[in-house]
């Protein structure tokens, strides 16, 4: 831009040489006309200039948000000081449900910075039950709703701001509760199950047919340390190799859902229901 701007200096510093020779109006406004040109030319290119940073600024936006919707899901930052948290669950007799009563050591709870930058000691919790999340948790407390009969495990873990899990000496920061509902257990009228070993390679059948209504069990068995998801019914359950993830649920919405392994990105199974 600079050379081009120097350029145009010379050319017109050269035509009124010339028109001081002859000293004619003419001649000037030729000048004033070829600078007029010249002045938009480059501001046209100016324009174009910043039309261009405009557009490198908005793909480094998507580029952000992109990175921030990545940290959704299994990333983990190593706490800069001493955090810790423990859960006691008691039955709420007049729900039918439990109250997770959440205490923390060096941790700060607050809502208004979540998606923001991370800060040491600042942050939010996950709840989930028998592996699968619930909710994002922003006090000290959180009340879960009434549980089917059997036992059930309660955790809880420590988010940062940008939805990373604290980590310390290499270990989720969280703790766990179990929690046994008395009564007839709820047998399920589909069970699912399917494996997938540390190649990413599916052993089992990989479609299914349930009707609309029915209860179903989906048991994964994984080899990578990954997040299971169903579609469409918005579930989620850990992945971690030697043990298996469990989601069920009714099957009360229509159409065809893939289970997948929300990290690595392999389709799992597909379920249609109707």
């Amino acid at each position: 831009m600079r050379s081009r701007t120097a350029a145009w200096l010379l050319a017109v510093l050269a035509v009124i040489a010339a028109a001081c020779g002859d000293g004619t109006t003419d001649s000037v406004a030729s000048v004033d006309q070829q600078a007029e040109t010249t002045s938009t030319e480059a501001m046209d290119d100016t324009l174009d200039d910043d039309a261009m940073d405009d557009a490198d600024h908005e793909d480094d936006d998507a580029d952000h948000r992109d990175d921030d919707a990545e940290h959704e899901h299994g990333d983990t930052v190593a706490a800069a000081s001493d955090i810790d948290v423990s859960i006691d669950v008691t039955p709420d007799g007049a729900t039918g449900g439990f109250v997770v009563a959440i205490t923390t050591t060096g941790f700060t709870f607050d809502e208004s910075a979540v998606d923001g930058d991370h800060v040491d000691g600042i942050g939010h919790a996950h709840i989930y039950v028998d592996g699968v999340k619930v909710s994002r948790v922003f006090t000290d407390s959180y009340q879960l709703e009434p549980l089917e009969p059997g036992e059930h495990q309660i955790r809880v873990e420590l988010n940062s701001n940008d939805h990373r899990v604290y980590t310390s000496g290499g270990l989720a920061i969280q703790d766990i509760a179990i929690v046994v509902v008395e009564g007839a257990t709820t047998t399920s009228d589909v069970t699912i199950e399917v494996s997938v070993d540390a190649d990413g390679n599916i052993a089992g059948e990989t479609r299914y047919e349930v009707s609309l209504g029915d209860t179903v069990t989906l048991l994964v068995t994984s080899s990578l340390v990954d997040e299971l998801h169903l579609h469409g019914y918005d579930l989620f359950a850990d992945l971690e190799p030697g043990a298996r993830a469990e989601l069920t649920f009714t099957a009360d919405i229509p159409g065809i859902f893939e289970a997948e392994l929300e990290g690595a990105g392999i389709e799992l199974v597909s379920i249609e229901v109707s």
